[in-house]
């Protein structure tokens, strides 16, 4: 098991237990009992361990160690190592528990609060036909490096044999004077388009923006420079 990218030889994972989704809260119409609204609620993953240490005094520094391993103010990664294609942004919740710790072991459960399971990263190229898995849309980040000046830039991508009015386009036009090695970013989380790493954002002439989550399925991607997009397939 890794959390925050960290992995402990002391512990050794004992269950195999995932649960198959996050809990889905509907909300439907009360005449007809169609589907309104669904939110995706807090899935519970515990995590049984086992530890080995040579005395308690040794037990006492690896719970100290754990704490501060495991214990964060903002969610961490957290992969196994029998799925490494998958990970979830994950809290710790409630007690680190155990029972009748041993001379020299001690089996721990750790609960841990996430919501999506995520792929690894995944890259494209923002040209022509792709298709995105997953169960829901998702979000994204592009890169391009121009390879000569421009003093333009269009990125856009919709959902193939639906309706391309723009609501349903995401579609960023730019006017800016790019030249030869310029790195620009557009990350959608933070609605934010950087330049060489300078958010540049409030400084720009953007000249037609609809920000979307990039769906699931077929995809059609558009771009005026050779442009690299990055995204995490999301599942329940």
């Amino acid at each position: 098991m890794f959390f925050d990218d960290i992995e402990k030889d002391y512990l050794i994972v004992r269950s195999k237990y995932r649960p198959f989704n996050a809990p889905l809260e509907r909300s439907a119409n009360s005449i007809d009992n169609r589907l309104l609204k669904t939110d995706l609620g807090t899935r519970i993953l515990p995590v049984s361990l086992h530890l080995e240490y040579s005395n308690f005094s040794e037990f006492e520094r690896l719970k100290e160690d754990m704490g501060q391993w495991l214990i964060h103010e903002e969610p961490k990664k957290l992969r196994f190592t029998d799925d490494p294609d998958r990970f979830y942004w994950a809290a710790l919740t409630g007690n680190m528990e155990y029972d009748n710790a041993l001379p020299t072991s001690a089996d721990v459960v750790v609960n841990f609060m996430c919501g999506y399971k995520y792929s690894d990263d995944r890259e494209i190229v923002a040209e022509g036909n792709h298709i995105i898995y997953g169960h829901k849309s998702t979000t994204w980040k592009t890169q391009t490096i121009f390879t000569e000046a421009a003093t333009s830039y269009e990125f856009k991508f919709y959902r193939a044999g639906h309706d391309t009015s723009l609501r349903n386009i995401n579609v960023i036009k730019i006017n800016y004077q790019f030249t030869v090695g310029d790195t620009l970013v557009i990350d959608f989380s933070r609605r934010a388009v950087l330049l060489n790493d300078n958010d540049i954002t409030n400084s720009l002439v953007i000249l037609q923006s609809n920000f979307m989550e990039l769906p699931v399925g077929e995809v059609i991607f558009e771009a005026s420079e050779e442009t690299e997009v990055f995204y995490n397939e999301r599942y329940y």
